[in-house]
């Protein structure tokens, strides 16, 4: 076997290797958990309501006032700096028989721009005095025909923008709670906790934590030199890791893309924070 086919071999079983321990994916589901969590607020008057059955999404009644919806989840475990692939809101259809409950609109969806946001109280303007994120989602809900239905018509728009913002605060930490809040027009009427505790909103995160830090400072990086290609202050044939943001394995050998530099190597980078 030619030292280069073996070099580029041995490149390929490394990647293999470590690729699949670099970047974790997850999925997170989290239910509003209680009653004091999901609360609509009367935009003229600033009125609360922590107690109904239903959420109206964003009109309630006839004649239609126009109010606000929000929503905390809690125990969010994801961590500070995690990169959203996607993520929506869930909703169950509560009733679709009383007049007004079903009217298309434009529905628009901010976060609280909080580290870890508290339950909703019944002072007035509770949900539209909290400070919001500057990302914001947007989507066209059609009429709900179906009592109980819970699919793809009653989800909201991927809000990934809005969880990012949330979590790259520097406060941020795994176990927090956000909060969500809906703006716009049309009614859509969706359980609440106080009516169906295992109906209330759900939220789906889809998420990686990132690359992970596969040694630690101090660590002794064991591997063939690379002819004085290594970064600066690693010094082969035993280099001792001193940079815990980057992580380097390197190959002896002169081959593509450049064959008239020293080797090659593979970078990985860790998530902010890991050691």
């Amino acid at each position: 076997m030619s030292k280069r086919l073996f070099i580029l071999l041995t490149f390929f079983v490394v990647l293999g290797l470590v690729i699949p321990n670099v970047v974790f994916a997850d999925v997170l589901e989290v239910r509003v958990a209680a009653g004091e969590d999901d609360s609509e607020e009367d935009v003229a008057t600033g009125a609360i309501d922590l107690t109904s059955s239903d959420l109206e999404i964003t009109e309630e009644g006839e004649p239609a006032l126009n109010q606000l919806v929000g929503m905390r989840f809690n125990g969010i475990a994801i961590p500070q700096g995690a990169i959203i692939t996607s993520a929506y809101v869930q909703f169950q259809v509560d009733e679709v028989d009383v007049p007004g409950d079903n009217r298309p609109g434009t529905k628009f969806l901010k976060g609280e721009a909080s580290d870890n946001a508290v339950s909703f109280t019944d002072a007035a303007f509770d949900i539209s005095s909290r400070p919001t994120t500057t990302a914001e989602a947007s989507w066209d809900w059609p009429e709900w025909l179906t009592e109980d239905e819970e699919g793809p018509d009653q989800q909201t728009s991927d809000i990934a923008a809005v969880i990012q913002e949330i979590v790259d605060r520097p406060g941020w930490a795994s176990g927090n709670s956000l909060v969500l809040i809906i703006t716009g027009s049309g009614e859509n009427c969706a359980e609440a906790y106080d009516g169906e505790p295992e109906a209330a909103p759900l939220l789906h995160i889809e998420f990686t934590s990132g690359p992970a830090d596969v040694t630690a400072p101090g660590d002794i990086v064991q591997g063939v030199p690379n002819d004085g290609d290594w970064p600066g202050a690693e010094t082969p044939d035993l280099a001792f890791d001193d940079d815990s943001s980057t992580k380097y394995l390197h190959f002896k050998g002169d081959f593509e893309p450049d064959p008239n530099t020293s080797g090659s190597g593979l970078q990985i980078t860790p998530a902010a924070g890991s050691t």
